[in-house]
């Protein structure tokens, strides 16, 4: 059981003056969180502590002394919970004894994003939100460990339906959404208010940037860590194991026709240059082209609202 600063604290333990600092990263499932936590680890080393860190191999192993030092239930809670569901106040806490938390929080354009929920195997606990002809326009629940009929995918009895901690995934459980647009739109409103929820030291990245110019994006983080990034790294290029089914161009650039093969659209050779290509050339909307699908659609069930929060992010897809 991880003791916490508070535990500590009362028990008269101190941390070290040097202790590393705390860097949580928040967002949605498909918005590059995972990316976000490999790079943190890669670049800052020692400097930091990595929450969560169970994507990153061997990481708990390594630096489990530290990491138990400093855990809180802010810390320990989980990635995909929006601040605003969080109603205990000490899920908003993250700040150590010895360091003030850092809190990344990683959003993305709304329309490759829900392309990605779509893929299959990639909406995750929100799988039957994207499935149907109604998905639009259909009401999204999170799933719930009270009623385990809610789960259509994988095995109902989910490990974190046994989790005590106040800010584990049971938080999002009645979790309701008009739709699956007002997910995206609430996360994102949830990433312009870090500061009203007490996080003192965050920063908003956007899953494009980090794609694009990863460290400059990175470079921000390390201003309110308070370290240079030197000799920077990029994540290595570990693509899905779908990937190699796919069948790709001579150069090794594109996924061979029919274009897009299911479960291939964000495959390459290349993978990182594949993700910088469908940004800057916008793949995402010939995509929809590809599958019949109308962006007018898609981009109506946003609303008003969500259309601003678009173009508030420089994401221009459904006009500004």
């Amino acid at each position: 059981m991880i003791q916490s600063t508070n535990l500590r604290k009362e028990l008269g333990q101190s941390l070290s003056p040097s202790a590393p600092v705390p860097v949580k990263v928040i967002g949605l499932f498909n918005t590059g969180t995972n990316i976000v936590q490999n790079l943190v680890d890669l670049n800052f080393n020692e400097s930091v502590l990595v929450f969560p860190n169970d994507m990153i191999d061997g990481y708990r192993e390594r630096r489990l002394d530290q990491i138990m030092a400093q855990a809180n239930d802010c810390l320990d809670g989980w990635k995909h919970i929006m601040p605003s569901f969080q109603t205990d106040p000490d899920c908003h806490k993250c700040d150590g004894e010895a360091a003030d938390a850092v809190v990344v929080s990683v959003i993305r354009n709304p329309i490759p994003w829900m392309i990605a929920m779509r893929q299959e195997g990639r909406g995750y606990d929100l799988t039957s939100c994207f499935q149907g002809d109604d998905w639009l326009s259909r009401e999204c629940s999170w799933p719930s460990c009270s009623d385990k009929t809610s789960w259509d995918t994988g095995n109902p009895d989910k490990g974190w339906c046994d989790m005590t901690s106040k800010c584990s995934q049971q938080t999002m459980e009645k979790a309701k959404f008009d739709n699956v647009a007002q997910l995206w739109i609430q996360s994102v409103k949830d990433a312009d208010a870090l500061d009203d929820f007490g996080f003192k030291k965050n920063v908003v990245i956007r899953y494009e940037d980090l794609v694009k110019k990863p460290e400059h994006e990175l470079g921000r983080v390390a201003k309110k860590v308070g370290v240079d990034v030197t000799n920077f790294q990029q994540v290595p290029d570990d693509q899905p194991e779908r990937c190699r089914e796919c069948n790709f161009t001579e150069d090794g650039s594109d996924v061979m026709p029919p274009f897009p093969r299911q479960g291939c659209h964000d495959c390459s050779q290349d993978r990182h240059a594949k993700a910088v290509y469908w940004i800057d050339n916008k793949q995402h909307l010939k995509y929809l082209e590809e599958l019949g699908e109308n962006i007018n659609e898609w981009c109506n069930a946003f609303g008003h609202e969500g259309k601003k929060l678009m173009c508030d992010h420089g994401y221009t897809d459904c006009g500004c």
